[in-house]
């Protein structure tokens, strides 16, 4: 995991967004997390913390160098809701460490807690609903911690009989691969 921090006057970095460590180099997050209106903020206004389980304390920060956002991402429908941020080097340890993400031909069964609702979106069922601070962050399959999804929208945070939507990684691997080079 990684927190995203966003400060848009670079003085006082707070998390916004979640990430997931990709490589030392690389997180992969949700665009709609650097988008304002349709205009991507600018990677100086982000930092990246890792290694820490408190959103504004502990870990290491990173500065982010790049922000590339998907080409198809549409800040009105979040489709295409992918980011790969490049950062300074990260140095992996016991809590800094790379996540698996689906490849193309992952598949996530319909007894399990997720499921598809068309060919870029993941639903969340069972798992709990995303709120502010949490669009970015990775949806794991427990049943063999890959990342399927990148959390992305929910109407009414924390109102569990709503959705909870996630970018489908599988859908998106072979440009965030890319991207992640």
């Amino acid at each position: 995991m990684a927190a995203i921090l966003h400060d848009p006057k670079e003085l006082t970095f707070r998390q916004t967004c979640g990430g997931s460590i990709l490589t030392t180099t690389a997180i992969l997050s949700a665009a709609s997390c650097f988008v304002n209106q349709s205009r991507p903020n600018p990677a100086s206004q982000y930092r990246i913390r890792v290694g820490s389980d408190q959103p504004n304390a502990g870990g290491s920060v990173h500065a982010v160098r790049l922000i590339t956002l998907h080409p198809a991402y549409d800040y009105r429908t979040k489709s295409a809701d992918v980011a790969v941020l490049r950062v300074t080097t990260l140095a992996y340890s016991l809590t800094v460490q790379p996540v698996t993400i689906a490849g193309i031909n992952y598949n996530v069964s319909d007894s399990d807690t997720l499921f598809v609702l068309d060919g870029d979106r993941i639903r969340v069922r069972t798992s709990g609903e995303f709120c502010e601070g949490d669009y970015g962050g990775p949806v794991i399959h427990a049943s063999n911690s890959v990342q399927v999804g990148v959390a992305s929208y929910s109407y009414q945070c924390g109102v569990k009989r709503y959705p909870s939507l996630s970018a489908k990684v599988a859908y998106h691997a072979v440009w965030i691969a890319n991207a992640a080079r």
